[in-house]
């Protein structure tokens, strides 16, 4: 299930003149998109006014809305959000829904993604909330947002609990929440809470829901024994829904303070399987290990290996019992050195449920790492990527993959059998879906098999309670979103898309923004990154978009946690780039890791991007390009600099490469040459989105330093021969070949 859509559901009462307009026109300009958000308004039947204002206010907006009448005679917040609930007519699984007042205000930028992202991550399975800016805090969710998917498994009983006409609700959520460990404060949610206490706000709204208080106080004492049936409901319907024929291995051996961590996260699981089978390869105390696992012992069963196997060896071993003994139909793999989300036994599970009977699959892996390729996003599965390989840790594998990839791999005897196997299946044509984010994270980085730090954990760990390490923090959901800037060009835009992509595989969220004229071409390489276009010259066009500055950023686009102005010729940039003497990618790379105060990969190519181009854009000119031998495109037009591909040049060039190659030349105009000789020999008049579908095609790229360059890196198998001036070169330091190993720079004086 993807979430897609957050419904801001709030009930009104006179408040159209000041407090429902705020909260209205907050959620406007703070969203990333009006298709992502929709309202939901309980308004009385007799409250003509707010009517009338919520019409005024949203009827051009584009944006969907509806207004739900009560018509009780006392005040019933519970009750209110309990007819939203049932009555909206946004009741799609995938829309989010939330408790809200008509005196909050959005103060966070693109908040509905903040929402989304979280509850995706979650699996739907949880709660979320912000920061009301005023009392509470972490404390309390006095607003909160979650989906029918976790409502539902509290039932009979309804969303809001209606004992509470007005305070309390917020508190019964909360405590349910907590108990089911299904919870989640975004900290970087800002929704600032207006409260009718503060100052003069107190009004006549509020006075008539005091009267209420009677009725909260004297239910106070029901409010336990209600949670308590609410969590066992809970827990019950998730059992039902993970009852599956997966079988659960860890391995161990000594570390056990490490040993304890896992347990204690194990523990916060709001569903555990059935049994773990633990394979204890000789530890020193095993009655300690015994000890260890004595608070979920119900749910696990201890196996001490005879004699000590080693580590490369006691997981394959364990799976051989599971497999020919046991005769599991498929077995998950744990480390005991492992953090767990407390949804990835439910994820898990689900996941499974949706893949393993799908046309190719192979394994799932819970553990996305960064040492392995980033992988593409997967079409067909929300929150998955498929990859080439992976690592034990986290893998679900069925008894097939076992058979085929597994068992004859471990007899080779390598320490990296558990790469290899997934790569073998890649090979055969399988797919291995690796979770984003991931369900399980490492913490023994520092010690045993995972002796080597940064490589050996998640970035992207969708766990409430992370590493203890503090470099394995999400830095999104410590952080919140990053605006970032570049306005211009389309060799400037690419670079920096392979950035930001070293942004998100860290699980930064990034607004990418653009002049209105790119962003088409940012949406085709961003890879999923929102594109939103930069208008506020619209508004001052005294400034030129060369000149938009990191203050600027914050004074006209607030709301954001971090400003990125990555344009390398703004006047902020420009001068400190020349100096610096280092490659533009670096220098722009050096200022994010200042601004972010983190460290980002020194190779790029794993984070080239790809492009949502194919050959089709090309129409009647793929036709037309059809040949035996490969394509080599001569681009010798630049906008910025004169070019060294000049007439005698490219007439060089073709005939060099045209026995081995299909050579055309690239121009912008139609050349002054005959019509036979412009059909044979050039291409012209292609858009952009063309010329990308041309780079996909192309297999030799013989071209100036020049957007088309870049864009050209996005084609892993293309060659790229890319001229450079010497002058140029000594200011840019753009050297392609430092980017992309396919290419080769050619210098001339």
């Amino acid at each position: 299930m993807v979430y897609n859509k957050v419904n801001l559901m709030l009930p009104t009462y006179h408040r159209f003149d000041n407090k429902l307009p705020k909260f209205i026109k907050s959620a406007l300009d703070k969203c990333s998109s009006k298709s992502t958000i929709c309202f939901t308004f309980c308004v009385n039947e007799k409250d003509k006014e707010t009517e009338y204002v919520i019409h005024k206010l949203l009827k051009d907006e584009g944006v969907d809305y509806e207004i739900i009448f009560e018509t009780l005679e006392r005040p019933h917040l519970a009750k209110y959000f309990n007819m939203m609930y049932e009555k909206t007519k946004f009741q799609e699984e995938s829309t989010v829904v939330s408790m809200l007042g008509d005196d909050m205000e959005f103060w966070t930028q693109g908040f509905d993604i903040v929402i989304l992202k979280a509850l995706n991550a979650m699996g739907g399975f949880g709660l979320v909330y912000g920061d009301d800016c005023l009392w509470w805090h972490e404390k309390l969710c006095v607003n909160l947002f979650t989906t029918r998917t976790y409502v539902d498994l509290q039932a009979p009983f309804p969303f809001m609990c209606e004992y509470y006409p007005r305070d309390q609700i917020d508190v019964v959520w909360y405590k349910v929440a907590r108990a089911m460990g299904m919870i989640r404060y975004l900290d970087h949610l800002k929704l600032r809470h207006n409260h009718a206490t503060q100052g003069d706000c107190r009004d006549a709204t509020f006075d008539r829901l005091v009267k209420e208080d009677k009725t909260v106080i004297k239910n106070l004492d029901k409010m336990d024994n209600y949670i308590s049936e609410c969590v066992s409901n809970m827990l019950n319907k998730i059992g039902e829904q993970t009852e599956s024929f997966v079988d659960v291995i860890m391995t161990t051996y000594n570390r056990h303070d490490l040993l304890k961590e896992t347990v204690e996260s194990l523990k916060g699981s709001a569903a555990l399987p059935l049994i773990i089978h633990v394979f204890d390869d000789c530890s020193d105390d095993f009655e300690r290990i015994e000890k260890i696992f004595k608070d979920i012992s119900k749910n696990v069963v201890i196996h001490r290996n005879k004699k000590r196997l080693g580590c490369e060896q006691n997981t394959p071993a364990a799976l051989k019992f599971m497999f020919e003994k046991n005769k599991s139909k498929s077995v998950v793999i744990l480390d005991s050195d492992t953090q767990f989300s407390p949804v990835w036994w439910i994820n898990l599970n689900r996941a499974y449920k949706d893949l393993g009977k799908t046309k190719n699959f192979g394994s799932i892996n819970m553990l996305n790492l960064p040492n392995n390729p980033p992988g593409k996003i997967c079409r067909t599965a929300q929150n998955m990527l498929e990859k080439n390989y992976w690592g034990a840790c986290g893998a679900l594998i069925t008894k097939s993959f076992y058979t085929k990839y597994i068992k004859e791999e471990v007899k080779r005897g390598r320490t990296t059998w558990d790469n290899d196997c997934s790569r073998l299946a890649t090979k055969d044509g399988k797919i291995n879906y690796v979770m984003t984010p991931s369900m399980v994270q490492h913490t023994g980085v520092f010690s045993g098999t995972h002796l080597g730090g940064e490589n050996a954990y998640a970035r992207d760990f969708g766990g409430t309670q992370w590493c203890y390490h503090n470099f394995a923090m999400n830095p999104s959901e410590k952080s919140g979103m990053v605006l970032y800037s570049c306005l211009g060009r389309y060799g400037d835009i690419f670079m920096n898309a392979i950035i930001i992509n070293m942004l998100r595989d860290r699980g930064y969220y990034v607004r990418f923004m653009t002049l209105p004229y790119y962003v088409d071409f940012a949406k085709r390489i961003m890879n999923g990154t929102m594109v939103i276009p930069q208008n506020k010259q619209l508004l001052h066009p005294g400034i030129d978009w060369s000149d938009m500055s990191t203050k600027q950023m914050s004074e006209w686009y607030p709301g954001y946690s971090y400003y990125i102005n990555a344009q390398p010729g703004s006047q902020e940039n420009h001068d400190i780039l020349l100096g610096s003497g280092l490659h533009m990618a670096n220098f722009i790379k050096s200022r994010v890791e200042s601004i972010l105060d983190i460290d980002l990969p020194s190779d790029y190519k794993e984070y080239i991007p790809t492009v949502e181009c194919d050959e089709s854009l090309l129409g009647k000119r793929s036709r037309e390009l059809k040949s035996d031998k490969p394509l080599c495109i001569i681009a010798p037009e630049v906008s910025s600099i004169p070019t060294l591909i000049d007439g005698d040049k490219q007439n060089e060039l073709y005939e060099k490469h045209k026995d081995d190659y299909n050579v055309r030349i690239l121009t912008v105009k139609r050349p002054e040459v005959s019509p036979g000789l412009a059909n044979e020999r050039y291409l012209y008049g292609l858009s952009i989105v063309e010329c990308i579908a041309l780079m996909q095609k192309c297999e030799l790229l013989i071209a100036n330093d020049s957007g088309l360059a870049w864009i050209a890196m996005s084609n892993r198998n293309c060659k790229k021969i890319i001229y450079h001036r010497m002058s140029r070169l000594l200011e840019t330091n753009v050297w392609y070949s430092q980017i992309d190993p396919m290419a080769e720079d050619v210098v001339v004086e």
